[in-house]
């Protein structure tokens, strides 16, 4: 069962007295816990090989483990005639393990050298995994630099299962890079992976005619008239997944200008994409950041800005900060590929089975751009798309998880992803809604989220059980149908009259219980009680606890477990309003040894059901 689908209530209790009941979310899981408390200690001889695939079901053999990397700087000559590129990654990172072995995802060009802290290191290759032996083993929470020395000829870019052309390929005057989900790695050494974002510099060498575009802010331009060359440096500060990494190699005219809120604005356009339509568009980038911005936050970036050649990728392309267009006609996409700095971006996605997080939203984000200008509204794209008849293949697939071939499926990911949106907006209003979005990007913005992430979100600003209406737009193929459209009804046309009761669970706790004050050297069993009022609308429901443990005064345990029961705990029809007796017991024994202060526990209660 997917966890979108169990209904829960969790409820807490405030801190009172010697004793304190708490909710969900006060400790965290133990894997949230830094590694280099325990971790440094360990020898480094007990050391293990990273794993070369961190588990992607539509990508497998993509990104490592056992490290995260913090910077990639990229030194990098290219000849756009020969197509040779000559490449230096010194790669930033730290140890999640202690390593015998670490890889790296590096497609074709050759391997010249590799060192790990300034020492030689041995390497070997299998398909994609650069495969790295440093000399001395690596020790967990420790940092350490890789130096990839590397040359060769890194296009004509590969296709994906989608079809779609990922990684480095050629244009009239250059090259460009357009790598989604995985082309990175036909350019650059890296952990080619959504979830381990870095930042990144890009010092760039090419013929002194051609100009470079890149991620960022362009750092410096000079030019070596005796060698004919040019050198480029952008650096991009804020972490960035490895596929959103571009370099685009060419003729530009390179454009700049400034938000009304004060973000540099950098382009970069081929002379003869620089039409009067384009420049009109390429204007607008400033009201559309800043539009974007009083709907889901602040601007995450410290520039913004279009690349404009004449490619054949066959789609635009959402590169951090400066996403990429196939041409001057492209520009149409332009509040699309903006609307991804956020989402797609800034919140990457944790596999891409949740790839509509950033192709959906950018969907809905680009009708809220035309209806802010007085164009279609949201809702009325909504409408066209709804109206489609139930047995057309629009309605086929599911809009999560829909399959490596079909994850830049129009009709799925990207419009019905959108319309998911629309609909979820209609349904709680604009408000709550944009809250939402708000609440999720300050959340995972600089990390990766998956669709629950999401839905918990929905479901915690909303006050809403939310879980039918995702099942209907996210998880099941075919036309969700009215009673989740929230369409506005044809004028003229019949509506039926009727009630529904929402599915509910609601616990709420009473007054905090207090123990009597513990005599020490007297055994005796302390007793004290709270209760809980239960609303349900469920066919079954159950109360439970967390493990009540052993009350703790900082450092010290009290010798017996707590212990907690219910009146009652278990229900097989719906109830309302329904008091529950919540009872606990302390027992002190003859011998116990008592420190002066207050014992507490963190206790937390949960009101479930796996029959709504």
């Amino acid at each position: 069962m997917r966890r979108g689908l169990l209904l829960v209530v969790v409820a807490a209790v405030a801190a009172f007295g010697g004793m304190a009941l708490a909710g969900a979310g006060g400790t965290g899981k133990p894997d949230d816990v830094p590694l280099a408390r325990t971790a440094a200690a360990a020898p480094p001889t007990a050391c293990v090989n990273g794993s070369g695939d961190l588990g992607d079901t539509y990508y497998p053999g993509i990104g490592n483990g056992g490290y995260d990397v913090t910077h990639y700087d990229l030194n990098i000559g290219y000849n756009p005639t020969t197509h040779i590129l000559n490449g230096k990654a010194t790669i930033t990172a730290a140890a999640t393990q202690n390593l015998c072995r670490f890889n790296l995802d590096l497609r074709g060009l050759t391997v010249d050298s590799v060192k790990v802290d300034g020492a030689a290191a041995t390497f070997a290759r299998d398909g994609r995994e650069l495969m790295i032996t440093p000399a001395a083993s690596l020790v967990a929470s420790h940092g350490f630099s890789v130096e990839v020395v590397y040359h060769g000829e890194p296009g004509p870019a590969p296709r994906d299962p989608d079809n779609f052309i990922d990684g480095w390929n050629y244009t009239e005057n250059g090259s460009y890079t357009s790598t989604p989900p995985q082309g990175a790695d036909t350019w650059y050494p890296c952990n080619n992976n959504t979830n381990d974002k870095a930042t990144f510099t890009f010092n760039v060498t090419v013929p002194s005619d051609r100009q470079v575009m890149s991620n960022g802010q362009l750092i410096s331009n000079t030019v070596d008239e005796a060698a004919g060359t040019s050198n480029w440096v952008w650096e991009e500060t804020e972490p960035m997944a490895t596929y959103l990494a571009t370099l685009n190699i060419g003729k530009f005219t390179i454009l700049r200008d400034t938000t009304a809120s004060g973000i540099p604005i950098i382009n970069g356009v081929r002379p003869d994409q620089l039409t009067d339509t384009a420049r009109t568009r390429l204007a607008g980038i400033g009201n559309i950041i800043d539009f974007f911005g009083t709907k889901f936050g602040k601007y995450p970036f410290s520039s913004v800005g279009a690349i404009v050649d004449v490619t054949n990728a066959g789609y635009q392309m959402e590169t951090q900060t400066r996403p990429e267009f196939t041409s001057a006609n492209g520009l149409s996409a332009l509040a699309h590929e903006l609307a991804h700095q956020w989402f797609g971006d800034h919140v990457a996605v944790r596999r891409m089975r949740d790839v509509w997080l950033s192709e959906g939203f950018a969907t809905f984000a680009n009708w809220l751009w035309v209806e802010n200008g007085g164009g279609t509204t949201a809702q009325a794209a909504f409408n066209t798309q709804y109206a489609r008849a139930a047995n057309t293949t629009f309605w086929n697939n599911t809009v999560f998880d829909p399959g490596v071939v079909n994850q830049y499926q129009n009709a799925t990911v990207y419009t019905r992803g959108g319309m998911t949106l629309q609909a979820l907006r209609a349904k709680l209003g604009d408000d709550t809604f944009f809250q939402i979005l708000k609440d999720y990007v300050s959340t995972f913005g600089g990390g990766t989220a998956s669709t629950d992430d999401f839905m918990a979100i929905a479901q915690r600003d909303s006050g809403q059980d939310l879980r039918d209406f995702f099942k209907q737009w996210l998880y099941t193929p075919g036309k969700p149908n009215e009673t989740y459209c929230y369409c506005v009804a044809p004028v003229g046309g019949t509506s039926p009259v009727g009630g529904s009761v929402p599915a509910t669970l609601a616990l709420t706790l009473g007054t905090p219980p207090v123990f009597a004050p513990f005599t020490p050297g007297v055994a005796k069993d302390y007793t004290t009680s709270t209760t809980a009022n239960v609303i349900s609308t469920a066919e079954n429901a159950s109360l439970t606890v967390s493990d009540p443990g052993h009350l703790m005064n900082g450092a010290y345990a009290l010798p017996s477990l707590l212990e907690v029961s219910f009146s009652k705990s278990a229900w097989t029809a719906p109830t309302a309003n329904e008091t529950v007796t919540i009872d606990f017991k302390q027992h002190i024994g003859e011998t116990d040894a008592l420190r002066t202060g207050a014992y507490s526990k963190t206790l937390t209660f949960t009101l479930s059901t796996t029959q709504p």
